[in-house]
């Protein structure tokens, strides 16, 4: 016993002094007095591509607005369930249908998915989740898309 305890003493002392990865560590997000919405950074979208994008905060929620060159919404949709760029996205079809649905979904948090499509250039779809919304919105301008994803917690 004696044996033990200079061995484990060590291994704590070196654990305590190593640097954490930041990849790692989970942060206990506290309601701030403004009632700002916040996210889980691990449920944004990975962006890879040579895109103009930027970080926006609206009366959704925190997220990301990007114009796609030369791209439409059937391409960046797929994009996104190919990548998956955001959580639990790969559970949605890889059709994109040309009408209003909802489908129930329960699997990875991810609760629901509801595709609206406002005209044939406009496509909101709303992905329900245990602890908030994610809305991802296409909108087709000519050749150019702009895609916004915006992240609300409950």
């Amino acid at each position: 016993m004696k044996n033990i305890f200079p061995i484990g003493f060590f291994l704590l002392f070196i654990g305590c002094n190593s640097e954490p990865n930041s990849d790692l560590i989970i942060k206990n997000l506290q309601p701030s007095d403004s009632q700002a919405i916040q996210f889980n950074p691990a449920h944004e979208p990975k962006n890879t591509d040579s895109s103009n994008c930027k970080n926006v905060e609206n009366e959704i929620g925190v997220g990301e607005e990007c114009i796609l060159k030369n791209t439409t919404i059937q391409k960046e949709y797929l994009n996104l369930i190919n990548e998956n760029k955001i959580d639990g996205i790969h559970n949605l079809s890889d059709t994109l249908y040309n009408e209003n649905k909802a489908f129930a979904i329960n699997d990875e948090g991810l609760i629901s998915s509801e595709f609206k499509w406002e005209g044939k250039d406009k496509l909101i779809i709303i992905l329900s989740y245990d602890g908030g919304v994610t809305e991802i919105d296409f909108i087709q301008n000519g050749k150019n898309l702009k895609r916004a994803i915006y992240y609300s917690g409950d």
